[in-house]
């Protein structure tokens, strides 16, 4: 009687697991970036693109990527890569500022060719709220994960 009702559970559970398997979503598919990308046309028709991702089982994993090339794959020798979910830039002729978290970021070694790029970071909880509250009033563009 007792393995009877061991081995019933068992195939109940492995039934279950099947199920969500093969009636849902590949697993895989669930991991796979979700987000949004942006291109920015500079006054010397330069061109930078920008992309916006999370991804994970929670979607926990974010990631914002300034890049000269179109974005397949971040590349950490030539991109501005920023860990987090929002932040602020904004451009003026030839030059980006990006208002960012201080920590959490990958600066290359080289620069943008033609595009100068200003780094601002900020360091408290503080300046990053009022960042991502304010960033209209100080004329600044955002671009979010969630956008």
């Amino acid at each position: 009687m007792k393995k009877a009702f061991i081995i019933i559970v068992v195939l109940i559970i492995l039934f279950g697991v099947f199920s969500i398997f093969y009636f849902s979503k590949s697993p895989i598919e669930e991991l796979n970036k979700k987000g949004t990308n942006r291109i920015l046309v500079f006054s010397n028709k330069d061109t930078l693109y920008i992309s916006a991702s999370s991804w994970g089982l929670a979607g926990n994993h974010q990631e914002i990527v300034f890049s000269e090339n179109p974005i397949t794959i971040p590349n950490k020798e030539t991109d501005y890569i920023f860990y987090t979910d929002e932040i602020q830039y904004k451009t003026d002729k030839n030059t980006l500022t990006i208002y960012a978290p201080q920590s959490g970021k990958n600066i290359p070694k080289t620069s943008f060719k033609n595009i100068e790029v200003v780094f601002k970071g900020l360091k408290t909880y503080d300046e990053i709220r009022d960042y991502n509250t304010n960033y209209q009033k100080y004329g600044l563009q955002r671009i979010s994960v969630y956008d």
